[in-house]
């Protein structure tokens, strides 16, 4: 198969086309350009999109990944060359179903292919299933490692195998035995062996139950009986009811027809009195008077209304009086005025307390400077007296010393002069600090009280000139100027102001009563016609009745009528009644002929119909505890029949067992032959790969293994082997690659040969290495076509310079 072109409307691509060649085709776009969109699409046009898949963390499914950026359908169509022939696969998106299934018809013409119109044409063209594409032929940088799939070991299994493609692979037969063996047994309580052994169990107790139903049974059959008998007793009991109310009943139909009789003459004379009343008639009449009633109750309401319009008219006028009158009294006077007279008061009745708060202060600052002591304490005269003493007393020393010349005398006496001219000296000088503290304090009471004097002068300023706008304001607002009494005379200014705001709002209030009430005249009005029309046909209902209109309690004659009609009613009813009793009676059934000889029940009918259903239900009861204990007895059977098919249980017991070890030999020689098949296979694929992986890297690595989960190893040429995860990333995507290309041109079934889709899986090459992997493309896409998407500009470089040297265009 050869890919020709491609026209795509999906994920970022819009009405997007591409052509592509045979051979070895190398796209190279920047990142976003849409390379993995392209790669998305190819797989899309071969297999479809899978809807069921769902979103995972940080993986979104293709069904949402490629959802068309734009406000554009998704749609593609891919031309290619299969069987010698040009066919173009069309896919459109359809709710719920994006790209659904495929039309494949010839290029150019409108001839379909049937064989490739489908969901998944890829599995006819390529012969592989998605599965086995993703992991071979699709070869994306960010997922080159292989992982493990059925259908993917089918294909390998079959390189070393008869080649059919139809050998089931080792872990779909592995699963099939488990399954098998799993229903033989599982654990203790699952399992083919678990379902024997617990009906060998059933079994084994229903043998053991059989005899204890024998013994229950003969206990029930003599119970039975004596229930049986006592029913026949109870039952003859009621028969002598029976007649007692056959009996009845003859009397009974006597009365029956005297009664009809009796009902006869009364229905014939209620019809009379009746004549032609009807229940329509009574009707209408209690419709009549209920609209009546409704009417007059709406002419009532009208007549409120009508009453309620003219008092609230009067009203209206009575406050635009009195809103008048307090406009006259309240004329000149306004709420600025009162707010500035308010103020003005309160500014003079402030000045007048400053006024008097300052003289009272001077006054007392006055009384308590006279009182003040001037300059403070004065130096004490008693100070001044023992000075003085105290020189006399040491000039007397001096005079005793030159009479008795003693040297502690004359110490004394100096000491005592000495201390009495300083205690001297001391008074002196507090004497001399008096006098000016004296004089200062004396200039200072002067000067504070010539500061209170002015202040005082300044407040009786004040309170003349609050005075003098208290007047002004006043005489502003018509009040009287006299300040003792402005307090009051605003106040009757303003309730003068405040009586003719209430006015104006009881005029408001009044107007929109008035106005209120006004809709409703029409109303009112149309009410009191309403009320005269029902009258009307009130009288005409009443007049059918035979009704005087002008009675007392028209309500209870309407009812009396009525009451005239359900008698009448009753009456026949009872007539019927009458007649469907004495036809009910029918025939009556004869008394026998020795009733007079037949003696009388001796228990109520109620406690011997009563006895007789309990004695029924005790015989039903044993009748079915018979029918339940025959019936476990033939449910557990004949005990010969158990004991064989326990017996056979066991025998089917010891065979699910030797199955159950059968199975299990089966899965562990199984397990032995695929660990065998492993060993073949795996030099297989690894020797190819190991070739592929040798020329891509120059001969570094020359062999590749793997086990059956798919774990790949790389061996260098001096032996030494390392496993993926150790390898560089670089390395390990040429291991990879080698694998992938090796499974393509071993596994792929040969005949149509399957390109190879490749999504920057260079990306990690150095320059050495993707040259060789370049070369050993080239040679690859002799024989099929290979497409290389790269986000760089070496790839193609290297190849340019590759084919420039080589023949291999």
């Amino acid at each position: 198969m050869i890919i020709k072109n491609m026209d795509a409307s999906f994920g970022g691509l819009e009405n997007a086309h591409m052509e592509l060649e045979p051979g070895l085709n190398i796209i190279e776009a920047p990142n976003e350009a849409g390379k993995s969109t392209w790669c998305g699409f190819i797989r899309t046009m071969l297999y479809g999109i899978n809807t069921s898949q769902r979103e995972k963390a940080g993986q979104l499914p293709d069904k949402k990944r490629f959802l068309p950026w734009g406000n554009y359908p998704m749609t593609g169509s891919m031309r290619l060359e299969w069987r010698g022939g040009d066919v173009t696969l069309h896919r459109k998106g359809a709710a719920g179903k994006p790209m659904g299934s495929c039309e494949a018809q010839i290029s150019g013409t409108a001839e379909k292919v049937p064989e490739l119109c489908g969901k998944a044409p890829g599995e006819i063209i390529l012969g592989i299933p998605e599965s086995v594409f993703r992991r071979s032929a699709f070869i994306s940088g960010g997922a080159m490692a292989v992982d493990r799939d059925a259908e993917l070991e089918k294909r390998i299994s079959a390189l070393i195998t008869s080649g059919s493609e139809e050998d089931e692979a080792y872990s779909t037969a592995r699963a099939t035995l488990h399954n098998w063996r799993v229903k033989r047994k599982h654990n203790a309580r699952v399992g083919r062996v678990a379902e024997l052994e617990g009906r060998i169990a059933e079994k084994s107790a229903a043998l053991g139950k059989m005899s204890e139903e024998n013994a229950r049974l003969g206990g029930i059959y003599a119970e039975r009986e004596e229930a049986l008998a006592r029913v026949g007793e109870l039952e003859n009991e009621l028969y002598l009811h029976d007649v007692a109310k056959i009996k009845a009943e003859h009397e009974k139909a006597a009365a029956a027809e005297a009664a009809r009789e009796r009902a006869a003459a009364e229905l014939e004379k209620l019809r009379r009195e009746a004549g032609d009343i009807t229940d329509a008639k009574i009707a209408a009449a209690r419709t009549a008077l209920s609209e009546y009633r409704e009417a007059a109750a709406e002419k009532r309401a009208g007549e409120d209304v009508i009453a309620r319009h003219a008092a609230a008219k009067a009203g209206l006028e009575r406050a635009e009086n009195h809103c008048r009158a307090a406009a006259e009294a309240a004329r000149g006077v306004s709420a600025a005025g009162i707010a500035a007279a308010r103020r003005a008061l309160f500014e003079y009745e402030n000045a007048r307390a400053g006024a008097e708060k300052t003289r009272d202060e001077l006054t007392r600052f006055a009384e308590t400077a006279a009182a003040a002591p001037e300059g403070g304490k004065k130096p004490g005269a008693a100070l001044a007296a023992a000075a003085v003493i105290m020189i006399l007393f040491g000039l007397a020393g001096f005079a005793v010393y030159f009479a008795a010349p003693l040297f502690a005398v004359l110490i004394a006496a100096a000491l005592l002069t000495v201390a009495g001219a300083a205690m001297l000296l001391v008074f002196l000088l507090r004497k001399r600090s008096h006098e000016r503290r004296a004089a200062a304090a004396d200039k200072a009471k002067k000067a504070e009280l010539a500061v209170y004097e002015n202040l005082a002068k300044e407040a009786g300023s004040r309170s003349r000139e609050a005075e003098r706008e208290l007047m002004d304001a006043l005489a502003a607002i018509g009040g009287e100027t006299i300040p003792e009494r402005a307090g009051s005379r605003i106040d009757e200014r303003e309730a003068l102001l405040n009586a003719l705001e209430q006015a104006k709002n009881e005029t408001a209030a009044a107007l929109q009563v008035e106005r209120s009430l006004a809709p409703a005249l029409d109303g009112a009005y149309a009410a009191a016609e309403k009320e005269k029309a029902a009258s009307a046909t009130l009288c005409e209902a009443l007049a059918a009745l035979n009704i005087d209109p002008a009675a007392m309690n028209i309500p209870a004659r309407i009812e009396e009528k009525d009451g005239l009609l359900n008698a009448l009613s009753r009456a026949e009813s009872t007539y019927e009644a009458a007649l469907k009793l004495k036809a009910s009676l029918g025939e009556l059934p004869e008394l026998p002929e020795n009733v007079e000889e037949l003696p009388q029940p001796r228990m109520e009918r109620d406690e011997a119909q009563s006895g007789l259903e309990s004695a029924r239900v005790r015989a039903a009861e044993l009748e079915r505890m018979l029918a339940v204990s025959e019936g476990e007895l033939r449910h557990l059977g004949d005990p010969l029949v158990v004991s064989t098919e326990l017996e056979n249980l066991r025998t089917e017991l010891a065979e699910a067992e030797e199955e159950y070890d059968a199975l299990s030999l089966a899965i562990s020689v199984l397990d032995e032959a695929n660990a065998e098949l492993q060993q073949r296979f795996s030099p297989i694929v690894g020797s190819l790969a190991g070739k592929l992986m040798s020329a891509m890297t120059g001969g570094a690595y020359d062999r590749v293994g793997f086990d059956r989960e798919f774990n790949f190893t790389a061996a260098r040429a001096n032996g030494a082997e390392r496993g993926a995860e150790y390898l560089s990333t670089g390395t390990t995507g040429q291991l990879y690659l080698a694998v992938r290309l090796a499974i393509c041109l071993l596994a792929l079934p040969e005949g149509e040969s399957c390109p190879i889709i490749l999504d920057d899986a260079l990306l990690g090459f150095d320059d050495k290495r993707a040259r060789a992997a370049l070369e050993l493309l080239c040679d690859l896409a002799k024989e099929r076509q290979i497409i290389l998407f790269t986000c760089q500009s070496r790839e193609k470089r290297i190849y340019n310079e590759i084919v420039s040297n080589t023949q291999y265009r």
